[in-house]
């Protein structure tokens, strides 16, 4: 029986580091840039190392249900800083500096990334108040993904401004021709 725990966990953990990179590449094929993909990669890992803290203070151990939260969380942690980075970029291409355009965009567009996260938390919160068996097991996952979600939109909102204040100005693209 303990074999087969393990393996469960074992490729759990696999898909937990895969899906994280395949969530990466799908966002450098559609930015097209390197350093705006790092940004976005860096809260996937900041967002679940701040979730091990939080199934830690609730008494969690790390099992199958809360790695497997975090796997479903992974593509949402990153939803957030895109739309953080997005808007900074957009601020950028108004002709701000990357300060400026750092503060305003990510001022602006702080409660519409609120509403998002708070509505998908709002999906999992009452997993955790579950009794009995069922409360057992998917408590320990409504708890991972709402707080992993949470604590992306805190990533979000602080990291992402601060490294893309940062980043270099996009270099202009060509006229009519693929960056």
């Amino acid at each position: 029986m303990s074999m087969a725990i393990r393996e469960s966990v074992a490729e759990t953990e696999f898909s937990l580091a895969f899906g994280g990179l395949l969530a990466v590449l799908v966002v450098f094929v559609f930015l097209r840039r390197t350093r705006p993909t790092l940004i976005v990669a860096a809260a996937i890992p900041l967002s679940l190392i701040g979730t091990f803290g939080l199934v830690w203070i609730f008494g969690y151990t790390l099992n199958t249900m809360t790695l497997l939260g975090m796997t479903l969380a992974i593509g949402v942690v990153i939803d957030d800083a895109i739309i953080v980075l997005e808007n900074i970029e957009r601020h950028r291409e108004m002709g701000k500096d990357a300060r400026q355009a750092a503060a305003d965009g990510t001022r602006h567009i702080t409660f519409a990334a609120a509403a998002a996260t708070f509505s998908v938390a709002a999906v999992f919160l009452p997993v955790i108040f579950a009794e009995g068996i069922v409360g057992n097991f998917l408590g320990e996952f409504g708890l991972t993904v709402a707080g992993s979600v949470v604590i992306s939109l805190f990533v979000a909102l602080t990291l992402t401004p601060m490294l893309a204040a940062r980043m270099p100005a996009p270099r202009p693209h060509p006229p009519g021709g693929f960056y």
